[in-house]
């Protein structure tokens, strides 16, 4: 008998109705009790832990059964990311597991191998710039001839490891997904922490840079353009390249298997300052003009580094070449020197105490016409001719290989070529205006130290500073002796 049965024997009738509410609550605090006990009963026993085998059984079960059975699909699987973002023997493991339990489902026309996917990648010149995802697979999938392309991640969660799954087509669209958590056994961590490793090979273009080169966190020295680092974990890496003379480089690679990437340099723009004298002086940088200094001073910007050619000239001066190499902003200072040659063509003797005359025929030659210099003296004399050629050359026509004693007689006519030269002179390009200077003294002067056995007219190097030097030293000197000039020109069409 209960407890409240018993308390309620004991009662007379009369007091029951009194009591009935009291009775109702003791029955419910009872019931009360018994509940509480049935609640904290003994724990039920946990889930077992999945193994990694089942676990891969149940991705490949979920990935199937959520596509329609009329649908096959020509798919690949790649390895599987992580942890850490690096590919590990786990994400192979089960890469290559899935691929076998995939193809024995016969849910799928074609099932890829890995081998052959990578080399579907190389022939189609694909390079995965970061691993593939919702967008990369869309990129990607339909021009290797596949449908769709599953790709997946390992995370750690203490003593679990999840694995996640989807399959994506080539509209970038989720087909299905899938994720399981796995026990995190020997077996298990021991495939986590055998990272997969690849060898990166740098090439740089140009070769010849003096290139340092930075890897996940290695830095070596290119090699005739070569820089090799191995052993580098697989996945995403930074690289960093760094040359004297040309913009940083910063590019990133995703590494699979053993890869070789090249990487130009592109020159590093410089600010080149030209200083030159006198102030009007042209400049050309590598053959082409940049236009007149102003005030002395001419500032280039955006010139690429590496070897460069500076040129200045004015007219009156000799031009003055340098090389230089940049790679930074640069001052360069050219300081011309007044030009000999042009002093000499410009020369005048107000009061000449003899007379000396240089003709030609006419005037006006065409290219392809025979030409003869003529000229004489009216005494004795050391005579020289020198020709200012159209495009600035300078040659002596007299002496020469057949008279290469200047002294000539006066009143005497002499002409070149000569009966006893042997030949005719033709007029040739360039087009312009040639003048003939004669320079006549009644001393022997060198104006010039001339080598006949190369050719019939020696040619004046206007760069050749020792020889200008010499026509300097000439033409003070003709200032102390009785001397004579004069000059002709012709128009060559």
């Amino acid at each position: 008998m209960s407890p409240a049965l018993l308390f309620v024997s004991r009662l007379r009738l009369t007091q029951l109705k009194n009591l009935i509410p009291i009775i109702i609550l003791f029955s419910l605090i009872s019931g009360c009790a018994v509940d509480k006990k049935e609640v904290i009963a003994p724990e039920q026993s946990r889930i077992p832990p999945i193994s990694l085998e089942n676990g891969i059984d149940k991705l490949t079960k979920d990935i199937t059964e959520s596509l329609p059975i009329e649908k096959k699909l020509k798919i690949a699987v790649v390895d599987l990311l992580g942890p850490n973002d690096v590919h590990t023997q786990l994400g192979s493991f089960v890469s290559e597991k899935l691929i076998t339990k995939l193809y024995k489902s016969r849910r799928f026309e074609k099932v890829l191998e890995r081998k052959l996917l990578n080399d579907l990648l190389v022939q189609q010149r694909i390079e995965m710039e970061g691993y593939f995802d919702q967008d990369t697979v869309k990129s990607v999938v339909g021009k290797i001839g596949i449908d769709a392309l599953l790709m997946g991640f390992i995370s750690e969660y203490g003593s679990k490891v999840d694995l996640n799954v989807r399959l994506i087509d080539t509209s970038g669209q989720i087909l299905s997904v899938a994720e399981v958590q796995v026990d995190k056994d020997d077996t298990v961590k021991r495939m986590i922490q055998i990272v997969k490793e690849a060898t990166l090979t740098v090439a740089i273009h140009p070769p010849h840079a003096d290139a340092s080169v930075s890897v996940g966190g290695r830095r070596a020295k290119a090699h005739n353009g070569i820089c090799v680092f191995s052993n580098l974990p697989q996945g995403a890496t930074g690289i960093l390249v760094t040359a004297k003379g040309y913009e940083v480089v910063q590019e990133s690679v995703y590494l699979t298997n053993d890869q070789t990437i090249t990487i130009s340099l592109p020159p590093k723009q410089c600010s080149l300052t030209i200083r030159v004298t006198p102030h009007h002086g042209e400049i050309l940088l590598d053959g082409k003009s940049m236009g007149y200094a102003s005030d002395g001073l001419m500032v280039l910007k955006g010139v690429t580094s590496g070897t460069h050619t500076i040129l200045a000239r004015a007219e009156g001066y000799l031009s003055q070449t340098r090389v230089t190499e940049l790679d930074s902003d640069t001052t360069v200072s050219l300081n011309l020197v007044p030009d000999p040659l042009a002093e000499l063509a410009k020369l005048t003797q107000e009061k000449p105490s003899f007379r000396v005359e240089i003709w030609t025929e006419k005037k006006v030659y065409k290219v392809g016409e025979t030409i003869r210099f003529n000229f004489r003296s009216d005494q004795d004399c050391y005579l020289t001719l020198v020709d200012y050629e159209p495009n600035g050359n300078v040659k002596i026509l007299f002496p020469n290989r057949y008279h290469q004693n200047n002294f000539i007689e006066g009143r005497k006519t002499y002409s070149i070529p000569g009966s006893d030269y042997g030949f005719k002179l033709t007029i040739e390009p360039p087009l312009g205006v040639e003048k003939i200077k004669a320079i006549a003294t009644t001393e022997p002067l060198s104006l010039f130290n001339l080598e006949f056995s190369k050719t019939f007219f020696p040619t004046i190097e206007r760069g050749n500073l020792q020889t200008m030097r010499g026509i300097s030293i000439a033409l003070d000197t003709l200032k102390k002796v009785s001397w004579a000039e004069n000059s002709c020109s012709i128009h060559i069409q």
